[in-house]
């Protein structure tokens, strides 16, 4: 159980700045695992504030919005061991919007058995694919990495800090 919301909200904050960085530099094995992380890290620190109670409600109410491209056959979903194209199995000419809350966002990059960056033609990772187990047959998800930072970053700040426990240093005069 989280007790302060502090250390979940700074460390947030510090992933969130640290995916703006990563995002600009050209892929490479070590850029890919970072984004990773640290995608993982934000999703992991926002369902454990929302389990606690520790978000207000303007960040429990925060959104992002993407793209939805639903199944060319939807007789096969796709899983992590046949994983090839998007584009071979996802129909990107019907794209539909979809909206989903900052806790069913970190819900979908914590289940994700797919997850990709977009980059573009300069190397830099401008977008996201993910693609979730609860979520396989509604289609694979896209995501502009811009917004997913300004959606860490604005959840960071709207974390409560209230904790039921107060202690009080006092000092003595020595």
């Amino acid at each position: 159980m989280i007790v302060t919301a502090s250390p979940w909200r700074r460390q947030l904050a510090r992933d969130a700045n640290a995916l703006e960085r990563w995002v600009m530099r050209p892929r490479s094995p070590r850029r890919e695992y970072t984004l990773e992380n640290k995608l993982f890290s934000c999703a992991f620190a926002i369902r454990r504030l929302a389990e606690a109670n520790k978000l207000t409600a303007k960040a429990a109410q925060g959104e992002i919005e993407g793209k939805r491209y639903p199944l060319i056959d939807e007789e096969r979903l796709p899983d992590f061991t046949d994983w090839t194209e998007v584009s071979e199995l996802y129909d990107l000419d019907k794209p539909e919007q979809v909206t989903l809350s900052v806790t069913d966002f970190a819900a979908r990059i914590l289940s994700s058995y797919f997850l990709d960056f977009i980059d573009n033609d300069d190397g830099h990772a401008t977008g996201l694919w993910v693609g979730s187990d609860h979520h396989g047959r509604q289609g694979v998800s896209r995501f502009p990495m811009s917004t997913v930072i300004a959606l860490f970053r604005g959840t960071s700040r709207d974390a409560k800090n209230r904790s039921p426990l107060r202690l009080t240093f006092i000092p003595t005069g020595d």
